[in-house]
């Protein structure tokens, strides 16, 4: 085993080892497919180095659905390589259950619009309100709908279509409760994700994980709905040293902001809506994420904003989509705010 030289040479000479080849390091990117200017911007993500990625917003602006639009083609490339992506579903209102519909019905609606259009390719659509125009009483489909809605049999025929592709890709899906793994314990999750990511876990045996999503990680144990995000501080550190010995990327949606730190951001006091916890979330991850949705106003498109990234941060972008399904449809476009 060859020794550690921390002097600068012996630090260079390590970086140049291990840097390796670019056109290799490439292929082991995993991209987000929102579009090719953003996709360029920000290279992808290194699931070899590893990456803290942080989606941050107040709460209904749409962090689920980002996310969830990125658990898609990031599993898409995953298996290719023969590996996994696990997403820990902490929101009650979200168990594994649902997020395997949301995911079914984002595939799904892609899946009617292409076959309407008579194309798969995203660049070539027309906005999603003339999509919707022609649309409008087939791309009804979410997770609400497919428990509750009476569907016809192009509905279902889409239904059966997406939930047959979600459920070959190589995606694991966790919950608060017992039997779903208990996500919201946080000692307990990562017992869990480094089992996962060795392919030794009982429920997923040789599955290697590379890539952990936790969806609304404020609900967490501890410090669910009290607003200390002291705690959070914790999980962030907890989050940055799995990264440490398990080098993949680690994905966190954090849904709301504390009261305190709303206050502070209204007042001027805060140039962001990071305090106290989040300040450690935007200190340790990669890239943060912020998104902007007005159903009112806007309710065929969000706003996602990159304000913290140590890549090249790509504009601020605008959204195509779908208000039901949360499909992304067309790629996303620089957006200029007036």
């Amino acid at each position: 085993m060859v020794s550690y030289n921390p002097k600068i040479e012996g630090v260079v000479e390590q970086s140049r080892a291990s840097r390796g080849d670019p056109e290799e390091n490439i292929k082991n990117l995993i991209y987000y497919k929102m579009g090719e200017e953003f996709d360029k911007a920000m290279w992808g993500v290194d699931i070899i180095r590893g990456e803290l990625i942080v989606i941050q917003a107040d709460k209904k602006q749409r962090k689920s659905t980002l996310l969830a639009n990125w658990v898609l083609p990031w599993a898409n490339q995953l298996k290719q390589k023969d590996l996994w992506l696990c997403v820990d579903t902490l929101e009650s209102g979200m168990p594994p259950e649902t997020y395997s519909d949301l995911l079914s019905c984002i595939t799904a609606t892609r899946m009617m619009v292409g076959d309407h259009l008579g194309s798969r390719d995203r660049n070539t659509w027309p906005i999603v309100a003339d999509i919707r125009a022609d649309l409008e009483n087939e791309m009804r489909l979410s997770p609400k709908f497919l428990r509750f809605g009476k569907r016809t049999e192009l509905q279902q025929k889409y239904i059966d279509a997406g939930e047959y592709a979600v459920a070959t890709l190589p995606i694991t899906l966790w919950g608060p409760s017992l039997k779903q793994g208990q996500a919201r314990e946080l000692e307990k999750a990562m017992k869990r994700w480094d089992l996962l990511y060795k392919g030794e876990h009982p429920d997923a045996e040789g599955c290697e994980h590379r890539i952990f999503a936790c969806d609304h990680v404020q609900q967490y144990s501890g410090f669910a709905g009290s607003g200390d995000y002291h705690s959070l501080e914790v999980v962030t550190s907890t989050h940055s040293d799995f990264l440490v010995t398990h080098p993949g990327a680690v994905v966190v949606d954090l849904s709301q902001v504390s009261l305190g730190s709303k206050r502070a951001y209204d007042s001027g006091a805060s140039g962001e809506m990071v305090a106290k916890g989040g300040n450690k979330l935007a200190a340790e991850a990669v890239t943060v994420f912020q998104t902007k949705y007005d159903k009112d106003k806007h309710m065929h498109y969000m706003i996602v904003e990159t304000p913290n990234s140590r890549n090249e941060s790509p504009p601020t972008v605008k959204q195509e989509i779908d208000r039901f399904s949360g499909s992304f449809l067309k790629p996303a476009v620089p957006f200029y705010q007036r």
